[in-house]
């Protein structure tokens, strides 16, 4: 066994291996188009926080690239780390992309303290939330911090009233 200095041991491989690295929380900001999920996002980015955050957008659309420049960081440069799941829903088909890009994320996980998920404005997050449950290996290195579900406060009721009129539970099918 390796002792330190102090002959109290050292952290030698033994302890090393039994030392768990930190988790990433992963923070995952939702709610239907123009609700202010980009908004927030800018206003996260530009505090002087001192936070390394990596942020991964999913566009439903293929055209990518729309709100990306759009976002500074604090220095007012463009935000570099975003990363963008196209075509898709995160709750449905582009699932398996967000899995692959955490997973990437996560290889390069000195670079980043947190991870924030912009999703569509049709997804569902119930169903976004299962998926950090699904994988095993993932749920070991990162944890859902928190679901952040902005609404338009100016339509939300009456949008509220026609989803119920419709029968609609709301989610990626309802809203």
């Amino acid at each position: 066994m390796d002792t330190g200095p102090d002959g109290a041991g050292g952290g030698g491989p033994e302890e090393e291996e039994d030392k768990e690295a930190p988790k990433t929380p992963v923070t995952v900001l939702s709610g239907v188009l123009g609700a202010g999920k980009t908004t927030l996002l800018k206003r996260i980015l530009e505090e002087h926080h001192g936070y390394r955050i990596a942020v991964i957008q999913n566009e439903f659309s293929t055209e990518m690239g729309i709100e990306a420049p759009l976002i500074t960081d604090a220095s007012g440069e463009t935000f570099k780390d975003i990363y963008e799941l196209p075509n898709g829903c995160l709750c449905c088909s582009a699932k398996d992309g967000l899995l692959n890009m955490l997973d990437r994320l996560l290889e390069e996980r000195q670079r980043f303290d947190y991870v924030l998920v912009e999703a569509t404005g049709t997804a569902d997050p119930e169903r976004i939330c299962e998926i950090f449950w699904v994988d095993e290996g993932l749920g070991s290195r990162v944890y859902l911090d928190g679901v952040i579900t902005l609404v338009d406060g100016r339509n939300v009721l009456s949008a509220l009233d026609g989803a119920a009129a419709e029968g609609s539970g709301g989610g990626a099918e309802g809203l």
